[in-house]
């Protein structure tokens, strides 16, 4: 018999040593996308925040209405994205309610007339769409 016939191979010496690391898998679990009633809850909040945003923009009394409509929409994501254990949509959904908690805040707590808390809140209310919208497409899209 030959050397090479009494030696295990390589590949089997390597399978016997019990220190090498375990195998695993690296791969990411894929996202899927949110279906159902979160979906339109999700979408509804996309729109009232558009709408919210341009309205408050040419008019700024219009927080008046869209502030309260704002909130219900964020309270209905948030309830939902809970019962569905997503997190990020639900602090998307918590988000615009502490958002309309925020103005309501500042509106009493500095005294703020229309005039006052025009330029204020409207560069709030723009930071706050600029920052969630990507966040709420990336949800409804599951864009990785």
């Amino acid at each position: 018999m030959s050397d090479t016939e009494d030696r295990p191979s390589m590949a089997a010496e390597a399978d016997a040593n019990p220190y090498r690391a375990p195998a695993a898998d690296y791969s990411l679990p894929q996202r899927k996308a949110i279906q159902g009633g979160l979906r339109t809850a999700l979408t509804s909040l996309l729109f009232v925040i558009v709408a919210g945003v341009v309205l408050e923009t040419v008019d700024h009394e219009t927080i008046v209405g869209m502030g309260p409509v704002l909130f219900i929409t964020g309270l209905s994501v948030l309830v939902l994205a809970l019962r569905h254990h997503d997190r990020p949509c639900a602090v998307l959904g918590g988000s615009a309610m502490a958002l309309c908690l925020l103005i309501v805040f500042l509106i009493n707590y500095l005294g703020w007339g229309p005039a006052q808390g025009d330029k204020p809140i409207t560069v709030i209310v723009w930071c706050y769409t600029i920052v969630t919208l990507p966040l709420m497409l990336r949800q409804l899209f599951a864009i990785e």
